[in-house]
């Protein structure tokens, strides 16, 4: 039992750590190419991606550009 959490929370970890720097080097190339709407770390997004993973960090990048229109 505790094998299974603790592999939980390493996966959450590394799901945190890979979507964080996935937002951080997607933000930079949007900038670089003039986008305005880019997605802000925060307790909010951190969470949203150790849950999801990466499809979380799609997410966040589609709520972004859907709530630009």
């Amino acid at each position: 039992m505790a094998g299974k959490k603790a592999e939980l929370a390493v996966n959450f970890v590394l799901r945190v750590i890979v979507g964080v720097i996935a937002i951080f080097f997607i933000n930079k190339f949007l900038g670089n190419l003039g986008y305005e709407g880019l997605v802000g770390l925060s307790v909010v997004t951190v969470l949203t991606v150790g849950t999801l993973g990466f499809p979380g960090v799609l997410l966040l990048y589609a709520l972004n550009f859907f709530f630009l229109l």
